[in-house]
């Protein structure tokens, strides 16, 4: 699955001509865990392997020259991605 993912992540940057910003994950289980889930929702997000994702990305961006960058998540749902509106 992750080796699937990365490789369209990689392929739709390339063809656009832009980069990849993954957010520190730090936590991100306990913060999800939260929220009211069902325990099938609970097990598929607490099993999928974030690190090895970020890792596949990595390397196939490093092969394919597309830059993937590893950003704080702080602020970055307040503005548009495309626009920078607020």
């Amino acid at each position: 699955m992750n080796h699937t993912i990365s490789y369209r992540l990689i392929q739709q940057a390339k063809a656009t001509n832009q980069a990849i910003a993954i957010e520190y994950l730090t936590g991100i289980r306990e913060r999800t865990n939260e929220l009211p889930r069902s325990k099938t929702e609970r097990r598929c997000s607490n099993s999928w392997a974030l690190y090895q994702l970020r890792q596949f990305l990595a390397y196939k961006g490093v092969k394919v020259g597309v830059a993937v960058k590893r950003v704080a998540p702080r602020y970055t749902s307040k503005t548009c991605h495309c626009c920078n509106a607020k």
